[in-house]
């Protein structure tokens, strides 16, 4: 079968060229009357920036219909054109100053500030609400995260300083001790646990709980420097009897002249001291329990005091030497004299033929003891029955440690 001839290509059709005139004469006359806002996305906004009056303009709608006044792309940028109006915020970028002088050179203003949104939309705010802090100086991290913009930037007011004591008073518990940049101590995850030496700080680890001295007497918050000085961490000891001193005058006159001003010796603010047992630490029985404080404790110092009968007993020149300074093997805190023997590991009646005197064994010092008084170390069948339990011949009379008990064992 034979196909119909076509007279050429349909899009030059009589009926194209037609319908391309008529479109090009509807067009042509909108263009004239219109201008290139025929290609206009949208609306601009007529929301005016703060009052302020830019290029004899309040706000971008009145320029709607001039667009070459913000697009001139063979030109100038889109950024350069804002700025040609915008001369305020051209000197913050020129000067890197304000908000805008923070932000990255080459940070085109419709990353922030678009537009073409209709009458009503407030460019402002639209910018605000996706703008990314972290362009700026200041990161927000932690807590500083969900906060609004006007919790810190209060009456739309951008221009502030970064440093903590623009919105954080400086506390009054330490005022005037330390520095005013509060990240030396603190971080935005929490005021609290503050930060010392890179580590979380706790008052109770050094050694003193704040429990029970966060008010004094009055009622009063008790600062920092109440009990250190403003150029150290050391504490002055005094504070703490001119602070209890207005409680109880009488009593603290009495304690300090017993046990001194160095207070943290004995307590820890919760009270470690309260209900103080004195057997805990050192049992004070017979002759020590009539003892007054100072008799042991001398200058008033309670840590480290030694607990040996030698640190407060001189020994007796009557046996200097000879007995050792573990003065309860004979002696008791009822009184030095009589002294007895306390405890004795070997038999005393060793040999079965009576208690046997003490020279016979100790011969040179009580401290010390000696088998050859009765065993001969040189004879061979000595040597020979020790040698069988592989007893080499320099430990042979070292006969307490196999005959503890003073007898012969198989």
């Amino acid at each position: 079968m034979k196909k119909p001839e076509t007279s050429g290509s349909s899009l030059f059709s009589p009926l194209s060229i037609i319908l391309a005139v008529a479109a090009m004469l509807v067009l042509f006359p909108t263009l004239i009357i219109k201008g290139p806002s025929i290609f206009s996305p949208g609306q601009l906004s007529s929301q005016s920036t703060r009052g302020k009056v830019f290029a004899e303009v309040s706000s971008h709608a009145e320029i709607e219909t001039q667009c070459k006044l913000c697009h001139q792309p063979l030109l100038l940028s889109q950024s350069e054109s804002c700025l040609n109006c915008h001369e305020d915020i051209d000197i913050q970028v020129d000067q890197e100053i304000g908000m805008h002088g923070y932000l990255a050179i080459n940070t085109s203003c419709r990353n922030c500030h678009s537009d073409h949104q209709g009458r009503d939309f407030d460019m402002l705010q639209g910018a605000l609400k996706n703008f990314d802090h972290n362009q700026t100086s200041f990161s927000l991290t932690g807590e500083h995260l969900p906060l609004t913009c006007k919790e810190c930037h209060t009456e739309n007011n951008f221009q502030i300083r970064s440093d903590c004591s623009t919105c954080h008073l400086e506390p009054e518990q330490h005022a005037g001790m330390f520095s005013l940049d509060c990240s030396e101590c603190h971080t935005t995850q929490a005021w609290t646990p503050a930060v010392w030496d890179y580590n979380p700080f706790d008052h109770e680890e050094v050694g003193f709980s704040l429990i029970l001295h966060e008010l004094d007497y009055q009622g009063n918050l008790i600062a920092c420097m109440d009990c250190h000085q403003s150029d150290g961490i050391e504490i002055v000891l005094p504070s703490c009897h001119e602070c209890h001193e207005q409680n109880n005058p009488v009593f603290m006159q009495e304690h300090s002249d017993l046990f001194g001003f160095n207070c943290t010796d004995c307590h820890d603010g919760v009270d470690k001291m309260k209900n103080f047992e004195h057997q805990n630490v050192f049992v004070l029985d017979g002759a020590h329990s009539e003892l007054e404080c100072l008799a042991c404790h001398e200058n008033q110092q309670f840590r480290e005091t030694p607990t040996e009968c030698s640190a407060c007993h001189e020994e007796p020149e009557i046996h200097a030497g000879s007995f050792g300074l573990n003065c309860a093997n004979c002696h008791s805190t009822e009184a030095w004299q009589p002294a007895m023997l306390m405890s004795h590991t070997f038999p005393l009646d060793h040999g079965e033929e009576g208690e046997i005197e003490c020279m016979v064994c100790h011969v040179d010092s009580y401290t010390q003891y000696t088998c050859e008084s009765c065993h001969n170390s040189q004879e061979r069948e000595f040597i020979e029955e020790h040698e069988d339990e592989n007893i080499p011949r320099e430990e042979l009379m070292d006969c307490v440690t196999c005959h503890e008990d003073g007898e012969t064992h198989d």
